[in-house]
């Protein structure tokens, strides 16, 4: 990877933010991902231009306000972008193919190897583009695998060029790509832990730098804790079979002991007895850990994106000038 120096003036950049969160999450997710590219910076000359694939969400009865900055994925081929961000989502189905967003991500993933600098790839986003690519198979982990996870840098690659040598990250998923399968298929794994596996990775694809997140480092203080409590919810309402393990190295020892006593009281008490409980334990998030990591990731990535657009502009400018 050509590796050049960042440009004293760095020229703007127009990034699409693909948004395939069910439309109760886009809000939190748009800030999140707006947080970590650090919009309204000095020196951040990004414009964000937001799609979603509207036909996943027209049943859903809060899609309408959700939805109502967002273009449709159709208006996106047409849309001139430096870089690209497809967020991840909830998987439906154990087929890949079968997943409601599965011919969106095949468009998006043949599109943006032509048509970016760079394109990141966040978690179920990142399986289905693996997939896409090269067969990659996600692995179920038997239960989800939740909380903060430590992981190491294994590379020297620019994204990585401001992040520290370790840190921690959110990672909430059900399924895996495993590292062996990565690098066979030419991935080169950019971030790793022991509990988690690869954490990032990274793949040219035609004319576009792929880098794919397994976790999230976008998340917010809150999002863990959400989504912990949404999934208790669902077991007591019986829409899912297995109560929800607790996210790892997350909460503090009180809290872990508050929600421990609930799944106990969960066993023998009623639906709304449990409910009742549930919504009297604080909802107190721990401090984020890991958002200046991300930040140091991300901004690593916005420099890779200035070098590479200034350094086209350069050469297009020199090739119009030698002639």
């Amino acid at each position: 990877m050509p590796v050049n120096p960042t440009p004293h003036i760095a020229p703007d950049l127009t990034i699409g933010l693909v948004n395939i969160m069910a439309p109760s999450a886009m809000r939190a997710t748009l800030a999140q991902f707006s947080a970590v590219l650090g919009l309204g910076l000095p020196g951040r000359n990004i414009t964000l231009k937001l799609f979603t694939f509207r036909p996943v969400h027209r049943h859903k009865p809060d899609h309408s306000l959700a939805l109502a900055d967002y273009a449709d994925l159709d208006d996106l081929w047409s849309t001139p972008l430096d870089a690209l961000i497809v967020t991840g989502t909830e998987p439906q189905s154990t087929s890949m193919s079968t997943e409601p967003f599965w011919p969106a991500i095949t468009q998006l993933v043949d599109w943006a190897g032509e048509n970016t600098i760079s394109t990141v790839w966040s978690c179920f986003s990142a399986h289905a583009a693996a997939y896409r690519l090269d067969g990659v198979p996600r692995v179920p982990f038997g239960k989800k695998r939740s909380g903060l996870f430590a992981c190491h840098k294994v590379s020297d690659h620019s994204v990585l060029a401001h992040a520290p040598a370790q840190w921690v990250v959110p990672h909430s998923r059900h399924n895996t790509l495993a590292e062996d399968d990565l690098v066979q298929a030419g991935y080169q794994i950019l971030a790793r832990g022991p509990r988690i596996g690869a954490d990032s990775f990274t793949k040219r694809h035609h004319n576009s730098d792929f880098i794919f997140f397994q976790g999230h480092p976008e998340y917010g203080p809150d999002t863990l804790l959400g989504e912990y409590r949404r999934d208790i919810k669902r077991y007591l309402m019986g829409q899912q079979p297995h109560y929800p393990a607790l996210p790892e190295a997350y909460f503090p020892a009180d809290t872990i002991a508050a929600y421990n006593t609930l799944k106990t009281l969960s066993a023998r008490k009623t639906m709304t007895t449990a409910l009742d409980a549930l919504n009297q334990i604080p909802a107190t998030p721990p401090a984020a850990s890991w958002h200046q990591p991300a930040c140091d990731i991300y901004t690593g990535w916005l420099g890779y994106l200035h070098a590479q657009k200034s350094f086209g502009c350069r050469i297009h400018n020199e090739i119009m000038a030698a002639e």
